[in-house]
């Protein structure tokens, strides 16, 4: 399944391609079919000819294209299902492709910052308790045939030592269930990651966005407000903040509501804020969510690469506390040793 999901390139070619067909006249259905002998993307070519499969079969194009949520939105679903005109469907295509291919390419960006430290927590980790489990005991030896007090952030050490060993099968499976709840849960992963220092702020923009972009696109095919936010945070791919944008869209029944619970949220950006106090129409409104996309979209790359540097400092002075904290420890009798001779 991971390798036959399409890559944000990929998807973004899929929506040009059917935009193009359309603007010249060809039917969604039929560019969509088309698209079974494209040679260039394989994967494509798969997805599309199960689609034009589903059409032979009698099957809705609305029903097959929700058998593809990796690939179709619920908001894109939305909105190519609706009656609106080729031009404007190849017009809502193109931007949907626009939308990918940056949150590819920003998406990207955060995968490598989250990356690094879970490989660094890692290596500290595996090193630790190889320390902990075979190089701190032999000192430990050594340390009582010699005598004497052992300074108290050795002894500290020591002591974490023999407790690692005696619950090391617990310790392994704590790691597992951990890991292995990480992997079956996205939504606790995304929880995880949104608290983190910089790459939490970075899923957030990303989360915002995305969700101001499927919403004007929404309201700007005149789909009502509360369907138009329900859709939208269904499309969010991150399904931490999809939840918080259900919960607000829940208690909305009109504009103006829709104004006080984005601001009890403290969760959207001032300019947002500012800017629909004074929206009072979903022309407005939409006008309003699609500049606050814009504005995201166009600094989240530069955020996102000056702080990487800084992440790679925080992460790289945590892995020498640990295990220059851990040898420094061990060494402390040596040299109190050489100090009393």
């Amino acid at each position: 399944m991971i390798f036959s999901r399409l890559s944000s390139d990929e998807i973004g070619s899929f929506y040009r391609q059917i935009a193009v067909m359309l603007r010249s006249g060809v039917s969604l259905s039929d560019a969509v079919s088309a698209l079974s002998d494209e040679r260039d993307l394989p994967r494509v070519r798969k997805k599309a000819a199960r689609i034009k499969k589903d059409l032979a079969d009698n099957i809705s194009l609305r029903d097959s294209f929700a058998k593809h949520p990796n690939l179709f939105s619920p908001a894109l679903i939305k909105i190519l299902s609706s009656d609106i005109p080729s031009e404007k469907a190849a017009e809502v295509l193109q931007k949907f492709a626009d939308t990918e291919e940056r949150t590819g390419k920003v998406s990207s960006k955060v995968a490598s910052i989250l990356v690094y430290p879970v490989a660094v927590l890692c290596i500290a980790i595996s090193i630790t308790l190889v320390l902990l489990i075979f190089v701190i005991p032999v000192f430990q030896e050594m340390f009582s045939d010699m005598g004497g007090k052992l300074p108290p952030l050795t002894q500290l050490v020591v002591s974490i030592s023999e407790v690692t060993k005696s619950n090391l099968l617990y310790i392994i499976i704590f790691f597992i269930i951990v890991a292995t709840s990480f992997i079956i849960s996205r939504k606790l992963f995304y929880f995880v990651a949104s608290k983190l220092p910089i790459i939490g702020a970075s899923l957030k923009k990303i989360a915002i966005s995305n969700f101001a972009e499927y919403f004007s696109l929404m309201l700007s095919v005149d789909i009502p407000l509360i369907e138009a936010l329900e859709i939208a945070a269904d499309s969010i791919k991150n399904p931490y903040y999809a939840g918080i944008f259900k919960e607000i869209g829940a208690k909305v029944s009109d504009i103006r509501g829709l104004k006080e619970e984005m601001r009890s949220s403290c969760l959207f950006p001032v300019v947002l804020l500012k800017t629909i106090e004074i929206s009072e129409t979903p022309q407005a409104l939409e006008t309003a969510m699609a500049e606050t996309a814009n504005f995201y979209e166009k600094g989240m790359g530069k955020y996102i690469e000056k702080n990487l540097v800084i992440f790679e400092v925080i992460m790289m002075v945590f892995l020498g506390i640990t295990i220059g904290g851990l040898v420094i420890a061990m060494y402390l009798p040596i040299f109190k040793m050489a100090s009393v001779l």
